[in-house]
């Protein structure tokens, strides 16, 4: 029995380690939040750097509603991933973290086990 609390406990620190990394890789290219708010004609615009960072209103407006259309529905569809992306990780950041906390009562369960024995 020790051995599969110990078994869970390494599962548990490595799945958090795996989902850390998981998670930093994917933060890189994902800037969906930022692309839905530049989208958000009811906040005040940030000064705009980049097409790389996502496009304002004002200049969709100036592409072919066809084109806009598409790339709103895009950003629309990319902010529904990101957040469900998000939602997902702290779910499993939590399994995780109750796994762990498992392990370590079963593994001290154990040893007071053995120590009534004796």
């Amino acid at each position: 029995m020790r051995a599969f609390f110990l078994c869970m406990l390494i599962v548990s620190v490595l799945a958090v380690v795996y989902d850390f990394w998981a998670a930093v890789s994917d933060m890189a290219h994902n800037q969906y939040q930022g692309r839905h708010d530049l989208l958000d004609t009811s906040r005040p615009q940030p000064e705009h750097l980049s097409p790389h960072f996502g496009l304002t209103p004002m200049e969709l407006a100036s592409c072919d509603p066809y084109i806009a259309n598409a790339y709103e529905q895009a950003v629309y569809d990319g902010y529904k991933l990101g957040t469900g992306y998000f939602g997902r990780q702290r779910r499993y950041f939590a399994l995780a973290g109750l796994l762990f906390v498992t392990s370590c009562c079963g593994i001290g369960a154990i040893r007071k086990g053995k120590e009534n024995l004796v």
